[in-house]
């Protein structure tokens, strides 16, 4: 008698957590990794040591263009995909390609933020770049 209290109890017990469960949960949603703003605040360091000796401490422009303020024309470039092409493949001019693509990614946040087409919040992904427009 005793084993079959013990197995009612259990079907019970399965039972009740079944019909108060309600709807299974959604999966965790993966985070992108690093936000914008994250990465943006390593590309100072990168802008400071790799570009701003022609572009300027602040994006001005010295013997460069600017890349930073009202005076950029990041437009040309469309999105920040065309943008991040063309610093990838062209930039630095004296070493084009030298950085690491994580670097590459600092100064595009970097630029994307500080010229306002993207908020320091907003989850980085490389797949969504084209998304992101330049005016």
């Amino acid at each position: 008698m005793r084993f079959i209290s013990f197995i009612a109890i259990i079907a019970l017990t399965l039972l009740a957590s079944a019909c108060s469960s309600g709807p299974p949960a959604p999966p965790p949603t993966p985070t992108n990794g690093p936000s914008i703003g994250q990465l943006a605040s390593a590309g100072q360091a990168v802008f400071a040591n790799r570009c701003a000796r022609c572009h300027g401490a602040n994006g001005q422009g010295v013997t460069a263009p600017p890349v930073i303020g009202a005076s950029a024309n990041l437009g040309k470039y469309n999105t920040a995909q065309g943008l991040y092409a063309f610093i990838s493949t062209v930039m630095p001019l004296d070493a084009p390609g030298a950085l690491s693509q994580a670097e590459y990614q600092q100064l595009l946040c970097l630029l994307l933020v500080q010229n306002n087409f993207a908020t320091a919040n907003t989850p980085f992904d490389q797949t969504k770049l084209g998304n992101i427009p330049l005016k």
